[in-house]
């Protein structure tokens, strides 16, 4: 599943329990702050994450 303009990730985790252990949810969004924010808040939360970001 991918989530669209995630901003900090806040609808990771439900999406995350709606795919189960079998399925994989992705955040992607345009700002690195947003993103950097939101592996903070997963990493205090012990969630699993990975972000990357590329600009073109």
């Amino acid at each position: 599943m991918v989530d669209l303009c995630c901003g900090t990730g806040i609808n990771l985790g439900g999406l995350s329990a709606a795919v189960g252990l079998g399925g994989q949810v992705i955040g992607i969004d345009l700002s690195d702050g947003m993103l950097a924010k939101g592996v903070g808040i997963f990493n205090r939360q012990a969630c699993r994450t990975s972000a990357s970001s590329k600009r073109t």
